[in-house]
């Protein structure tokens, strides 16, 4: 990429559990060059490093190596950091949390993209990170106005020097995608550190999620429980290897449990939307009855059905086998 950008890049691979220099010369086209590419031409007066968590192949990848990727930029304290990679698979990214929460730790500021179906993307949804997404519809750089969504910021289109150069070989670059809208989005916040300032999104991302939400995970009411007892219930489904997230009006957002908090209809749609990949939602909510029974499956009072898991689990299997 040096050819189209002039800027000088570190390279770096994961090679057998080290990140290592890498001093081989082959220039190739890739999903990371060409984020490495967009991030020199957006983000100036910096010295980069490019890092390949699959260096021999994309089946390379792992969560393994990108927690080798995020130690080393630990440990040579990066400031400023583009994920273009990232899972939707919670039970495999919780290595992940500590890995990005140091960073956040010592001032390190960890963009992240999020996956193109909206669905909850990791690390993307950690509060210490920033989740952008891509969304045509979208003027210009907008924060999310939902916790809801799993995302922290919107990008609509933009021009880039670099792909309009690689659009002339393949019309694939006339396209953005929320990995792209990543550094250009990092570009913006190096010059602004702070993403409070933005403007907030319009309707456009709420209404698309909304219209494209197939729920098919099962969601089951739990009513007559106190805070601690359907936090406790969400966690040994989680012990248990369940995806399962907690949607409820008491609880504050934090994504690196899947509990969520929820405010009415609207809500919880855009909740279930970025859940989507979820093996099970637990609802907690005092809505309209009517309102309510639309979104649930299966009703639990938990003043004489909380049962221990394996129960519950047998209760469920009877429901949505």
């Amino acid at each position: 990429m040096k050819e189209i950008t002039g800027a000088e890049v570190n390279s770096y691979q994961i090679i057998d559990g080290y990140c290592l220099p890498d001093y081989s010369t082959k220039n190739y086209l890739s999903h990371g060059s060409v984020c490495t590419a967009l991030a020199t031409e957006f983000i100036h007066d910096a010295e980069y490093f490019s890092v390949s968590v699959a260096p021999r192949a994309l089946a390379d990848f792992s969560i393994s190596n990108l927690c080798i990727a995020l130690d080393w930029c630990y440990k040579n304290q990066i400031e400023y950091i583009c994920m273009s990679v990232g899972t939707e698979n919670w039970l495999g990214a919780k290595p992940m949390i500590s890995a990005t929460k140091q960073l956040a730790d010592i001032g390190s500021t960890v963009v992240c993209a999020v996956s193109p179906k909206l669905s909850l993307t990791f690390p993307a949804c950690y509060p210490w990170t920033v989740a952008v997404c891509y969304d045509k519809g979208c003027n210009g750089i907008r924060r999310s106005d939902t916790m809801c969504s799993g995302y922290d910021v919107v990008v609509g289109p933009f021009y880039s020097f670099v792909l309009d150069q690689l659009s002339r070989c393949d019309l694939f670059f006339s396209n953005r995608t929320s990995s792209m809208a990543v550094p250009y989005f990092m570009g913006w916040y190096v010059q602004n550190n702070e993403v409070r300032c933005l403007p907030k999104e319009g309707p456009t991302i709420r209404k698309r999620g909304l219209k494209q939400m197939q729920c098919e995970i099962p969601i089951v009411r739990i009513i007559h429980s106190d805070v601690y007892q359907i936090k406790s219930l969400c966690r040994l489904l989680q012990q248990k290897d369940y995806m399962a997230a907690l949607l409820s009006d008491r609880i504050e957002t934090d994504w690196s449990q899947l509990f969520v908090h929820v405010r009415n209809a609207a809500d919880i749609r855009c909740a279930l939307n970025a859940l989507q990949n979820a093996g099970i939602a637990l609802l907690d909510i005092d809505l309209n009855q009517t309102y309510v029974r639309t979104f649930y499956d299966l009703e639990v009072d938990a003043d004489y059905s909380f049962i221990d898991e394996s129960k519950f689990y047998d209760l469920i299997l009877r429901e949505f086998s």
